[in-house]
């Protein structure tokens, strides 16, 4: 008898914490979701030019053509560090990583171009 309720508890129990509906551990809250125009600490976005011969830090990432995730130092502005970036020969651009919302015809039109 005893099994019987505890099956249908752990389930219902399960499908809450899937939702979100009930924290998984006691004090822990849900990391904070990023905000139209925040900018993501710790990295700068550069774009290289076509012959793509600068030297990127160890932790820089390709995000897209010649798009790059490129580390920054702990503690510095990431618009300072974009400047920084945009004065190196061969960096075509580079700037602040901006949270932006984008609707799927936007997103379908970004992928087209």
């Amino acid at each position: 008898m005893r099994h019987t309720f505890v099956r249908p508890l752990l389930l219902v129990l399960t499908v809450l914490a899937g939702l979100g509906l009930i924290p998984l551990a006691a004090g822990r809250a849900a990391p904070p979701q990023p905000a139209q125009g925040d900018v993501a600490p710790g990295y700068v976005l550069v774009k290289l030019d076509a012959a793509g011969q600068v030297a990127l830090p160890p932790g820089s990432e390709l995000v897209l053509g010649t798009w790059y995730k490129v580390p920054i130092s702990a503690g510095e502005d990431p618009a300072a560090a974009a400047r920084r970036w945009a004065a190196v020969p061969g960096v075509v651009a580079a700037q602040p990583d901006t949270v932006i919302q984008v609707d799927r015809e936007e997103e379908a039109a970004i992928v087209e171009s």
